[in-house]
């Protein structure tokens, strides 16, 4: 049996990164072919939505 788990996750500062460039006024779109669940807690976890 083979089990392969891949987890990716953020470069760090990309939340505050993300805030910044809010803050700027800049917008953003987030485009993926992820599940609606993936892509929930990615927008989540690089502040791009609030909980």
């Amino acid at each position: 049996i083979v089990i392969v788990f891949f987890w990716m996750s953020l470069l760090e500062g990309v939340p505050g990164t993300i805030d910044l460039l809010r803050k700027a006024g800049i917008n953003f779109w987030m485009l993926t072919g992820d599940k609606q669940n993936t892509t929930i807690q990615i927008a989540l976890s690089c502040n791009l939505i609030s909980p």
